[in-house]
């Protein structure tokens, strides 16, 4: 992993010719007993003087990795910019390691280069002989070598880190933002924790764009969209490491999964960082199916076609215009915007509708009798004593053997069916106070919703279709049918054992 380290400023004048190039990839790596910036400039210029440079300008990469190439791209660049051709320039580095990890063929790429902008590449670790055939092929060894040395610890890097996130020790690099690193190698929160904590206390208003939240903050959408959503690190944020990303080039399958949800102290409570989550993603933990890069399809798996198969968002155009709903099994497909457009209108008629009704306040009356237990315990109760009546007569009957048992098992079972239903009623009974606050959300939905459809993003459209829509089937002409609660997200029964919704 490479850390940032000081970065020098270049001001190489435009006639130099002889540049030594110094390059380390951490703040370690410049310690005195090992091939720091300093020693690796000294012995370039001794090099460089005796090939005849007396002046030599610095050009240093401290804390950049042998294995970016841009490195080497500007420093090409500069020299392309900057021909020689009465006297060829020199470019010394100390070793092919110091100039770049990325193997024979990049290498032979940017020295190349050099070459034909008259610049010559040279290494004070590797002389050359004068064979052109030998020195071709320990610089080619000696590139491969480098850069074999850098997948070696790559991959022993990457063996070790299943086991420190179990640990529960940060694998390394800058902390993330709100923590630092502690002597114990884990996340320990700062001050910057505050402005972590009041970034997802602001996602949570759904009024409020997540571009508007990240101005807010001074940060740019990207960097609080990363801040914000598990899928992409704010794991860290509830307390968890993940270890789940790539090993190597082979993406790790999901047994491969490692996580320790308490590997550090939180920054963000349980109860806000859930509803962030189920802003960006529907639910947490829960896959919204939505082409990659683009934003999710509210209705996805919640409408099916006739066959009974759910439609799922279809990956490819980003135009919402192009958008498509499809059956995988039958090949049924659908517009997006022409299925929301019909499923708003149609759920705004019945919402309206409901408000209106003049069966709604019988309903309501239904429900709260229900609820109060108003002549309902006494049917109960009467019902009960008939039913107990009838087995007791049963059970008279087959001792005085009127009746085999065996003929009257069935009856018995039917009878005993019948007590324990009136029994799960009655249990089952929603209170009162609990069952006015199901209503008086139900209406204000039904009042407020063309307002909250039209300002919903695509999770909160799934909710509202879902609180209203027991059942919604799209036919091949694309025409929708919806099997609509008359009172949204309203449960229970009333006192015919109905559904309190329907």
């Amino acid at each position: 992993m490479t850390a940032v380290a000081l970065r020098l400023e270049r001001n190489i004048p435009d006639a130099a010719t002889c540049l030594v190039y110094a390059r380390v990839s951490t703040d370690a790596q410049a310690a005195t007993d090992r091939a720091s910036l300093a020693e690796q400039e000294r012995q370039c210029r001794a090099l460089a003087l005796k090939l005849g440079y007396n002046e030599a300008e610095l050009w240093n990469d401290p804390g950049r990795s042998g294995t970016d190439p841009r490195r080497l791209e500007e420093l090409a660049a500069w020299c392309e910019a900057h021909p020689r051709t009465r006297r060829r320039g020199l470019v010394v580095t100390y070793s092919p390691d110091r100039f770049a990890r990325l193997g024979t063929q990049l290498v032979g790429f940017y020295a190349e280069r050099l070459t034909r902008a008259g610049w010559e590449l040279r290494y004070v670790d590797l002389a050359r002989t004068g064979n052109a055939l030998v020195d071709g092929v320990s610089g080619s060894l000696r590139a491969e070598l480098a850069a074999e040395e850098s997948r070696i610890k790559s991959e022993r890097t990457l063996m070790g880190m299943p086991e420190r996130v179990r640990q529960g020790f940060w694998q390394g690099g800058p902390a993330p933002f709100g923590y630092d690193v502690g002597e114990d190698g884990k996340l320990t929160p700062n001050a910057d924790a505050a402005t972590v904590r009041q970034l997802f206390a602001a996602a949570c208003d759904p009024a409020v764009s997540l571009k508007a939240v990240a101005a807010t903050f001074g940060m740019g959408y990207t960097t609080a969209l990363w801040r914000l959503d598990d899928r992409k690190g704010a794991y860290v944020y509830r307390g968890a490491l993940v270890w789940a990303a790539r090993h190597g080039r082979r993406q790790l399958r999901q047994a491969e999964r490692i996580e320790n949800p308490k590997a550090h102290a939180r920054i963000v409570d349980a109860a806000t960082f859930d509803a962030v989550q189920r802003r960006l993603h529907g639910g947490v933990g829960k896959h919204v199916p939505h082409a990659r890069g683009n934003a999710p399809y509210a209705l996805s798996g919640v409408v099916r076609c006739p066959n009974g198969h759910p439609l799922t968002g279809m990956g490819g155009p980003k135009v919402a215009r192009y958008r498509q709903l499809a059956c995988r099994t039958c090949g049924v497909r659908v517009n997006e915007q022409r299925l929301e457009a019909t499923v708003a209108e149609q759920l705004a008629a019945h919402a309206a509708k409901a408000t209106r009704s003049p069966q709604l306040k019988a309903a309501v009356t239904a429900v709260l009798a229900a609820a109060s237990g108003t002549g309902n315990a006494a049917d109960r109760d009467a019902e009960r004593r008939d039913l107990e009546a009838q087995r007791t007569r049963l059970v008279d009957a087959i001792a005085a053997g009127a009746i085999e048992a065996a003929d009257a098992a069935p009856k018995m079972q039917a009878l005993k069916a019948a007590l324990a239903r009136l029994d799960a009623s009655q249990d089952t009974t929603p209170p009162t106070g609990a069952l006015r606050a199901q209503l008086e959300a139900a209406l204000t939905l039904c009042a407020k919703f063309g307002e909250l459809w039209a300002k919903a993003t695509p999770a909160e459209r799934r909710e509202l279709f879902t609180a209203f829509v027991q059942a919604a089937t799209v036919d091949a002409g694309g025409r929708v049918t919806l099997d609509v609660a008359a009172l949204p997200g309203l449960h229970g029964t009333d006192k015919a054992g109905r559904p309190l919704g329907s």
